[in-house]
């Protein structure tokens, strides 16, 4: 058995001598089982006389995973190279509809350990075993045969088919039996059958012999389909044939042709002639009929008719002479059997036509084209022949020729010959605007009456690539998510060509040299869509870019021979905002705000950037959650944060706290961010005297201190914010009755005596009135104290002795001799000033003209005309004025820096900017009206007098006496106002190095030295027009060229308490404030 399953066919494809390996054949059966083996590899092939013997036993089999299909129907040991099978076989499974089944597999051998390589080819062949029978595709068949069919007649009969396909087991040939024995022998049919390459095959039952129904009416028969194995497997058909009575005669015709002539003038409708058949057979079979047969010409079937039951001939035309013209109609006659099976005889009718009148003329068109319809390019010149018209009049004579015209937009005929024309293009032709054409030619002949004739046809435009595609829009806008996904959908853009076929077809496509083109593209669609998707190819980022301009084109096909056109439009692609991006604040944001403003006082605006656009950009502002009720601030939506209570710097002065912004986006992002409020001083605290105090307010001193000795000092303190103006004091004395006897120190508040005292001053008390003031803008707040300074005498006792009796009665007194002294002092005053003055003038006249040609300036200061502003100069009135000047009570200043700045001297005195020149008038600040401090427990706080004589005094005789200072004490009062300007200018001047004196008396002392290289300083040139000057006077001052000026020293380069005197050289000479043998003040005080 197993031979007969496996054998080896050894054919060699190397020369087995030169020890190559050669190629393995193996044959096998089909259907055998599961690893059946076949052969051995490495034996076969003679694989060990190509290697070596180390490699020979570390060789390993393996099936190549490529071009290697049909391997999985076997198996190779990997060690041994023995070949199975790998599974069952099935031959008509595998090789179906293939007579040899030879299957090639590749094996390669490669050595484990070796270099060694091949790939060996295996061919299988698969034998074939007859495992199946021939197979009808129907159980039986039915034959219907009439009597009358003819030998040789054959009937076709789905034949058998084997699977087996191998040439021995195959289908071989058929018999035919019948199932009567006495009828096999002498059957009037046999079988014949054709093979077909798939294993089927038709079968054809043929009639050898005529049948005779009245003998036998029908037979039993099977077809028997055989293989080639003996014995054959076979297959069975049974067939049941019915032999049916027969229509075996045929009509006749009573003529074997008939002839019949037709004048022009029948009408139509009219028998031109009646047709006559017989048939012999019966009922059905011998019913006639009557048709013309089928393969004439179309103008029989025009021009005529037959009836079918009577076979008359009609007219369906008139027709028209023509010579040599005979119509030849072919009728069949035939009968109705019921079998459907008619037998049928012809005959023909000749027509003549006879000419009785005059003929229409005929028109015939040729296209010039190899179809039915006429074509022209609609690129066609004009002169293109589309067709050749022949008009055909079988009339005689004139009555034969013909003219023509031609009805049609685009087209024109010409005669080119008697009775024959073209047909051409006389104009450009647009396939988009029409594509068909109808041209119809009118002709009528020369007949009486002429006779006309038309004829229509359609003329095609051809289409030609004359027109680009041309898109719906010249530019597409549509807006795209800034986070749309990678091949989604962006837009969809339409176009359109009027041209048609591939000419019109047309495809799009993101321009080449476009800088973004492999961001976007169009999806592939099918040819000839008009519409495209753009779909997106990289993510977008509208940050980085916000929008794009696409440049797109529609490039149609083009018939072959055609050039491409293209049409062009853009897609603005506008990338709509995500919410990505959250509310950045740009700073901590510090706002300063001023104490005890009312709630809802509005601190500062805060502001925070998104990157984002629209409502993702609409930031809402709000207070952290963290500090909702413990800070004293509101923040507001739009980012105005105001107060929700009144602050108190002196309780708070700094808040920090966290805001949020919260951008409008879905989801919505936020951020924080610091906010530092500082809260202002608003100089909302009075100063504090702590002394003297109404429980401490009375000092007493010998009368035998020596001047400018100290007496006290006023101790206060303001709780406004340290460091500022609202905190800094100043000090004065705003009623006395010491004859100013005491002076105090604006700056510390310290008092000291001025003069030495007489012992008559034993045993006074002198009142001082005590203002207290701060620097506070835009209000200065002040509170007053009284001071009483009791003089006794060095010994103690003494004074202590006296009676306060005996001091009441000398008040009356004293009151009456200071009143008189003052009166002969001010005329002695005003008599000495008129005296020194006159003096001094004539000095400076002198010394003017002395210098003239030796005052120079200096030269650190030559060429500029505006200073740093270290020091402002003030200009302080004559002594004439002073004298005769009735002031008012206004606010104390200090010429110290810190009381007024440089840019309250600009801003006050009307200074501008630019040049930082006075402006004509002065002006200054009230000063508010002091807190007044109840004096009650001092030894004298009930007198009210101005003097020592006791006697209250009026606020007249109080300014009286303030205003009846000597000149030094003028110069020392600060309330006073300056004169008004009327023109001013910066001149250059500097120090007299070393020319500074201290005021104190002792003119001998060594002076200081102010250390300043520049002043800012006004000329004030004197206008006669002033009121409160003479003339004369004012003509003797412009006469010597004085000038009125006021310096303003750095900060505390001026202590007032030791009364600083500066010396000015100007253009007028060296200008002195003191004469060390009158001790007189001059006009340049400061």
């Amino acid at each position: 058995m197993a031979a007969k399953l496996i054998f080896i066919s050894a054919v060699t494809v190397c020369l087995w001598n030169l020890g190559f390996t050669q190629d393995v054949i193996y044959h096998i059966d089909e259907e055998l089982a599961n690893s059946s083996y076949i052969g051995n590899i490495c034996d076969d092939s003679n694989l060990l006389s190509a290697i070596s013997g180390s490699d020979s036993s570390t060789l390993k089999y393996s099936f190549l995973t490529t071009g290697n299909q049909y391997a999985h129907y076997f198996r190779v040991d990997e060690n041994s190279g023995d070949l199975y099978t790998n599974g069952i076989i099935d031959r008509e499974q595998v090789c179906e509809y293939i007579e040899t089944c030879m299957l090639i597999i590749q094996i390669a051998v490669k050595s484990e350990l070796g270099s060694f390589f091949r790939v060996l080819k295996v061919h299988v062949f698969i034998n074939d075993i007859n495992d199946h029978s021939p197979v009808f595709s129907k159980p039986n068949l039915t034959l219907t045969i009439s009597e009358a069919v003819l030998a040789g007649t054959s009937y076709a009969i789905d034949g058998a088919r084997d699977r087996d396909t191998s040439s021995q087991y195959s289908l071989k040939e058929y018999r035919l039996e019948s199932k009567d024995p006495d009828q096999t022998e002498n059957l009037p049919f046999s079988i014949q059958f054709q093979k077909h390459l798939d294993g089927s095959s038709i079968v054809r039952l043929f009639v050898i012999k005529p049948l005779d129904r009245e003998i036998i009416d029908s037979y039993f028969l099977e077809v028997i389909a055989e293989d080639g194995d003996v014995p054959p497997r076979q297959g069975r058909l049974p067939i049941y044939i019915v032999v049916l009575d027969e229509n075996d005669n045929q009509p006749t015709f009573n003529a074997a042709s008939y002839n019949t002539t037709v004048s022009e003038e029948t009408e139509k409708g009219s028998v031109i002639l009646k047709l006559n058949a017989t048939d012999l057979d019966a009922d059905d079979n011998g019913k006639i009929s009557y048709m013309m047969s089928p393969h004439q010409t179309g103008e029989i079937f025009r021009l005529f008719d037959i009836v079918e039951d009577t076979g008359e001939i009609i007219l369906k035309e008139r027709i028209t002479f023509a010579p040599n013209l005979q119509y030849r109609i072919i009728v069949e006659a035939f009968d109705n059997p019921p079998d459907g099976q008619p037998l049928s005889t012809q005959t023909l009718v000749l027509v003549s036509v006879e000419n009785t009148g005059n003929n229409a003329p005929e028109i015939v068109i040729n296209l010039l084209t190899q179809t039915n319809n006429a074509e022209v390019s609609e690129l066609a010149t004009i002169g293109t022949v589309v067709a050749y018209v022949v008009v055909v009049d079988h009339d005689e004579g004139r009555q034969g020729i013909a003219s023509c015209i031609i009805q049609s937009s685009g087209f024109d005929i010409q005669m080119i010959d008697m009775n024959k024309y073209k047909i051409f293009v006389s104009q450009s032709l647009d396939y988009e605007r029409t594509k068909i054409q109808k041209v119809t030619v009118h002709c009528q002949d020369n007949g009486n009456p002429p006779l006309p004739a038309s004829a229509s046809f359609n003329i095609t435009i051809t289409d030609r690539n004359d027109h680009a595609p041309v898109f719906a829009l010249p530019s597409f806008s549509k807006n795209v998510r800034e986070d749309a996904s990678i091949g989604s959908l962006l837009t969809t853009v339409t176009a359109s060509d009027l041209d048609s076929g591939k000419n019109g077809q047309f495809h799009f496509e993101v321009s080449r040299n476009y800088e973004f083109k492999d961001y976007f593209y169009f999806e592939n669609m099918t040819l000839g869509s008009t519409t495209g998707n753009l779909r997106l190819n990289k993510s977008l980022d509208r940050d980085k870019k916000a929008s794009y301009v696409i440049p797109i084109y529609a490039i149609d096909v083009g018939e072959e021979g055609e050039k491409s056109l293209t049409g062009a439009a853009t897609i603005k692609l506008h990338i709509t905002d995500v919410n990505d991006e959250k509310p950045v604040f740009t700073e901590v944001f510090t706002f300063v705000v001023l104490e005890n403003l009312p709630a809802d006082a509005v601190v500062g605006r805060l502001t925070a950037i998104d990157k984002d656009l629209g409502m993702n950009a609409q930031v809402v502002y709000s207070l952290h959650p963290s500090y909702k009720g413990k800070v004293p601030f509101v923040v507001f939506e739009d980012g105005t944060v105001k107060t929700n209570q009144e602050l108190d710097r002196e309780t708070i002065d700094r808040y920090e706290f966290k805001v949020v912004a919260t951008d409008e986006g879905e989801p919505p992002l936020s951020s924080s961010g610091t906010v530092i409020v500082k809260v202002s001083d608003a100089n909302d605290k009075y100063p504090n005297i702590t002394f003297p105090r109404p429980s401490n307010n009375t000092i007493s001193i010998e009368h035998s201190v020596s001047p400018w000795h100290v007496v006290c000092k006023i101790i206060a303190r303001d709780d406004d914010e340290q460091g500022t103006t609202n905190s800094r004091l100043r000090y004065d004395v705003i009623g006395r009755n010491d004859s100013d006897l005491f002076q105090v120190n604006p700056a510390t508040g310290v008092i000291q005596i001025t003069e030495t005292m007489p012992r008559s001053y034993i045993g006074k008390v002198f009142k001082l009135d005590i203002l207290v003031a701060d620097f506070g803008k835009p209000r200065a707040n002040s509170v007053q104290s009284d001071l009483f300074i009791k003089i006794k005498s060095s010994n103690g006792t003494a004074m202590a002795a006296e009676s306060n009796d005996v001091l009441s009665n000398q008040n009356i007194l004293i009151a009456i001799i200071v009143g008189v002294v003052t009166v002969v002092l001010s005329v002695g005053i005003v008599a000495t000033i008129f005296i020194i003055r006159r003096i001094d003038r004539e000095r400076k006249e002198e010394q003017r003209r002395k210098n003239n040609n030796q005052i120079k300036v200096d030269p650190d200061l030559d060429g500029k005309r505006v200073f740093d502003g270290s020091i402002t100069v003030f200009s302080l009135p004559s002594e004439d004025s002073l004298l005769g000047e009735r002031k008012k009570k206004e606010v104390s200043f200090s010429l110290e820096d810190d009381v007024f700045s440089d840019d309250d001297l600009i801003q006050k005195n009307g200074l501008e900017s630019s040049h930082r020149h006075f402006k004509p008038n002065l002006t200054y600040l009230s000063a508010p009206s002091p807190r007044k401090v109840e004096d009650n427990h001092s030894e004298t706080s009930g007198d009210t007098g101005t003097s020592d004589s006791g006697r209250g005094g009026s606020d007249e005789e109080i300014h009286s006496t303030t205003t009846s200072q000597s000149p030094r004490d003028k110069m020392m009062d600060f309330n006073r106002p300056l004169p008004p300007l009327t023109h001013q200018e910066i001149i250059p001047f500097s120090f007299k190095k070393g020319m500074s004196l201290s005021y104190n008396r002792d003119f001998n002392s060594k002076p200081d030295v102010i250390n300043s290289e520049c002043i800012e300083m006004t000329r004030h040139d004197l206008d006669p027009r002033r009121q409160g000057q003479s003339p004369r006077h004012d003509l003797e001052l412009q006469r010597q060229g004085l000038s009125t000026m006021a310096v303003h020293l750095p900060n505390d380069s001026l202590d007032r308490s030791c009364n600083k005197v500066v010396l000015l050289q100007t253009d007028s000479g060296i200008h002195s404030d003191t004469n060390s043998n009158e001790g007189e003040v001059r006009d340049y005080m400061v």
